[in-house]
């Protein structure tokens, strides 16, 4: 069901699905990721296979409906083959060496490409946005990608290495997609605590600051005693006097390291942020624990309490400015010490068509991530499949036992791709299939279906690809799901509480946590 559902969402012509989640909110989108994240499974079979599935997406960005057709149509003739009499070893053992054999038939088709052409790699890049977006759109969206990629990615004894997760990637509501923008550095929306603090600084030196700078309203710390002992009417000003005395302490010792740009993990006094406006010090406060890492990692700083903090754990940046994006305050911090830290803000006026950008430059950036890796592409369109299926047809053959049948049903069942590229497309599915074979078998190993001429031809030279690591990804994941599902003749499901039952043995066994993840595990809630 899972296979009949997201066929018609495969290529860039395929459908949109409106997914309503748990929650109640809606999603239209052809996206993978995002459909498979939304969804609820009852079937164990189908859990799995949308996990494996969501594993391939997240971890090389592209991939996920893929897996789910491979695995749905081998399973489906390796139904065929059961019903038959054939014993399930037989089809693991068949499944194993037609995908042995893809894997080095896969190597065999893939062409080098140079990282630095920027053409390529945008190409490359465009062909994982959906085609609801507009030529231009699409064009702009990779390019971003592509210079966020190549200033991110060192260059180490001749090979890119580039962690994607050094691009941030943020949402900014109005204006188009077209107005999206790589900012060479950080962005993130704050509003500034203090109307008289700095809206724009340059060459400053920033500390990052982790915890908060203010007193705790209860308990202590190691520095600070908070508790007083009052004698009479004049006693009640000390806590007001030590408070200001405690706090005096913290503005001069950020003053003296020099700073002029203090970041802030948690809240801020009112008092210490009067007196550093007066002296011109610009605060920003509540980041989450990553963003922090990221700031501090950008401009050259250690994170670090107020306490221990000193001139040498500061970082550096040539620009710290407020602009209004969308009559939002966005901060910038550009010229960061750490130049391969930069972020992609993402614009659109649709809060839908704003999710499925962010996606779909997210995606992008993981796919670069593992072309980086290994820089070798494929022909799309469904070349491969087509070719994987000409390949395996006649390698058959040279099996004398019934791992042959497997091994043709197997390529029967890589045919779907082309197919359905071609129905998607609003070609005949079955004409472009046939003709597709029939080139295939005169040697043109890279005709596939391009499906915005609607027609067949050389990929290639359509500058349509596939990147190799993510197709090799592709068939590990669902040889190691195929061949768990082939072994397995039958599931038991344990018993599970009703409510009434679960609140009873919630008051025998009391609140405390590991009671309940006891119950939990023993009569199998997934509900608590």
């Amino acid at each position: 069901a899972v296979t009949d559902f997201i066929k018609t969402s495969l290529g860039p012509f395929g459908r949109d699905k409106l997914v309503v989640d748990k929650h109640g909110l809606l999603w239209a989108t052809s996206n993978g990721f995002t459909i498979f994240r939304r969804i609820e499974v009852q079937h164990p079979m189908a859990g799995l296979l949308l996990g494996a599935a969501l594993f391939t997406h997240k971890e090389m960005g592209d991939g996920a409906k893929s897996v789910i057709i491979y695995a749905g149509e081998i399973l489906k003739h390796c139904e065929s083959l059961l019903k038959l009499g054939l014993h399930p070893s037989i089809l693991v053992e068949g499944v194993n060496e037609a995908i042995d054999k893809s894997l080095s038939i896969l190597s065999e088709l893939a062409e080098n490409v140079n990282l630095e052409d920027k053409e390529i790699l945008e190409k490359i890049v465009m062909q994982t946005f959906p085609a609801k977006f507009s030529e231009e759109e699409r064009r702009h969206l990779a390019k971003l990608v592509v210079e966020a990629a190549l200033k991110v990615a060192e260059k180490k004894n001749g090979r890119y290495y580039f962690d994607f997760k050094r691009v941030e990637v943020k949402k900014a509501p109005g204006g188009s997609i077209l107005d999206s923008q790589l900012v060479e550095g950080l962005a993130f929306l704050k509003e500034i605590p203090n109307i008289h603090m700095p809206k724009r600084l340059e060459n400053v030196k920033i500390a990052v600051l982790e915890d908060e700078l203010r007193l705790k309203t209860r308990g202590r710390t190691r520095d600070q005693e908070h508790s007083l002992i009052i004698e009479g009417p004049e006693g009640l000003k000390i806590p007001k006097r030590v408070k200001t005395e405690i706090l005096g302490e913290m503005v001069e010792r950020l003053v003296r390291t020099g700073a002029k740009v203090i970041l802030v993990e948690k809240g801020v006094d009112d008092l210490v942020l009067e007196h550093l406006a007066r002296l011109g010090i610009l605060v920003i406060r509540r980041f989450s624990t990553y963003e922090m890492e990221n700031v501090a990692l950008a401009v050259g700083a250690r994170l670090v309490s107020i306490d221990f903090l000193s001139e040498q754990d500061l970082g550096e940046a040539k620009l710290v400015e407020e602009r209004i994006i969308g009559e939002r305050p966005w901060w910038f911090i550009e010229g960061c010490k750490n130049a391969r830290c930069v972020t992609i803000l993402v614009r659109g006026g649709l809060e839908q068509a704003l999710n499925e950008a962010e996606q779909a430059v997210s995606d992008g950036l993981r796919v670069l991530s593992s072309l980086f890796k290994n820089p070798r592409v494929l022909p799309g369109g469904g070349a491969v499949e087509a070719e994987l299926a000409v390949r395996l047809k006649k390698w058959s053959r040279e099996f004398k036992g019934k791992e042959q049948l497997v091994i043709e049903r197997f390529a029967n069942a890589l045919e779907a791709v082309p197919y359905l590229l071609a129905e998607n497309a609003g070609m005949d599915s079955l004409s472009c299939l046939v003709e597709l074979r029939s080139r295939h078998v005169k040697g043109e190993k890279r005709a596939g279906i391009e499906a915005f001429n609607r027609r067949i031809e050389d990929m290639f030279k359509a500058e349509v690809y596939e990147v190799l690591p993510i197709k090799e990804q592709i068939f590990h994941t669902v040889r190691e799901f195929v061949t768990l599902i082939l072994r397995v003749d039958g599931f038991i499901m344990g018993r599970k509480l009703t409510k009434p039952e679960y609140y009873r043995k919630k008051r025998e066994k009391g609140m405390a946590p590991e009671k309940l993840r006891e119950i939990k595990r023993d009569y199998g809630i997934d509900w608590v």
